[in-house]
């Protein structure tokens, strides 16, 4: 490894430290509080760990190092360039999508037919906002954002 490639190395993982850090304050506080100014250290962070939804934390990593580390594997399996255009944020979007349903349908079926009911009724957008499963798809875009713009900065250079 060279020393362009282990500072674009570097870069990256700054630039993607940063987005994951971002999302996890937009995670902990709320997209309406990001805004307001508030104290450095929440003293409740530390005091109350076992009442944290850890999945909040976890999941963003998750996708963002699952996709930043799977796009070169991706375009050599499938011998095209599908992660450097818009189809592979939009892919990973849709089957996000897909799988949470689906697994929101698996469980609240198994609930509904022990309790004697045939027919499945879920909110899908209520449990999926109030769900912190969206952190990965999101996480996993700014892994594609990252690694695309590793990869046109060492192509300039």
């Amino acid at each position: 490894m060279n020393s362009l490639q282990k500072r674009l190395a570097l870069a990256a993982m700054f630039v993607g430290s940063f987005l994951l850090l971002t999302l996890f304050s937009i995670a902990s506080k709320g997209i309406d509080t990001i805004l307001t100014p508030a104290p450095a250290i929440d003293p409740l962070f530390f005091t109350h760990l076992q009442l944290l939804d850890w999945m909040i934390y976890v999941m963003p990593l998750a996708g963002f190092f699952f996709i930043y580390l799977s796009i070169d594997w991706i375009d050599s399996y499938f011998e095209t360039k599908l992660s450097h255009s818009i189809a592979l944020p939009i892919i990973l979007a849709v089957f996000s999508l897909l799988g949470f349903w689906l697994a929101a349908y698996i469980y609240f079926q198994n609930i509904y037919s022990l309790q004697g009911s045939k027919e499945v009724l879920f909110d899908f957008w209520g449990l999926y906002k109030s769900n912190g499963f969206y952190y990965f798809p999101l996480a996993g875009i700014l892994g594609w954002l990252s690694h695309l713009a590793m990869h046109k900065i060492s192509q300039k250079q």
